[in-house]
């Protein structure tokens, strides 16, 4: 078995650990307290929103749902990069149980639309 991490998705990782160093480090620092665990709402749709729009938000789902069709691989290690970069507005860099699901691609083609980011 090889456990070697292929080039594109290291890359991948640090593409978005640099989005997280670049623009949500600062981000966290001006809106949130470091004294209260809550993450507004309003801030956390806008960490998505942009994610969503770097490619990284939804990337394993398909491309007429607003994905890229990266494979589950490349998602796992999307997640685990944004959770050891040790940003508290980086774990909603990708989708979590409040995001799009598999039954988005159960209905017929002609209903397919991308639902988020929200």
């Amino acid at each position: 078995m090889d456990f070697i991490i292929p080039s594109e998705y290291k890359e991948l990782q640090r593409n978005l650990v640099d989005f997280i160093d670049r623009e949500l480090r600062p981000l966290e620092e001006a809106e949130l307290d470091p004294a209260v665990d809550h993450v507004p709402v309003e801030l956390r749709d806008r960490v998505r929103r942009r994610s969503a729009e770097l490619g990284f938000y939804a990337a394993d789902f398909p491309e007429d749902l607003g994905g890229s069709g990266l494979p589950q691989l490349g998602m796992v290690l999307l997640r685990e990069a944004a959770a050891r970069a040790g940003s508290r507005l980086g774990a909603f860099t990708t989708y979590g149980p409040e995001g799009p699901t598999g039954v988005l691609l159960a209905g017929p083609t002609s209903r397919r639309r991308p639902t988020w980011p929200p």
